[in-house]
């Protein structure tokens, strides 16, 4: 069951969607993986963990 309503959009229109999620997933695995990253490697060091909770609230 959908909540949306469904429209009709012209080929062109829905191959643009398809290819802007496509680019939203690749663009929030980048960002995970970004994220995981600075985690494992920020030590103790102050301005690595303030860019890593900078990048955890750029997330949301």
């Amino acid at each position: 069951m959908k909540l949306t309503p469904q429209f009709e959009v012209s080929q062109q229109q829905d191959i643009a969607l398809k290819m802007a999620r496509i680019t939203e997933y690749i663009s929030l695995a980048y960002l995970l993986s970004v994220i995981f990253l600075m985690h494992t490697v920020m030590g103790s060091s102050q301005a690595m963990k303030t860019a890593w909770i900078e990048d955890c609230l750029g997330l949301v």
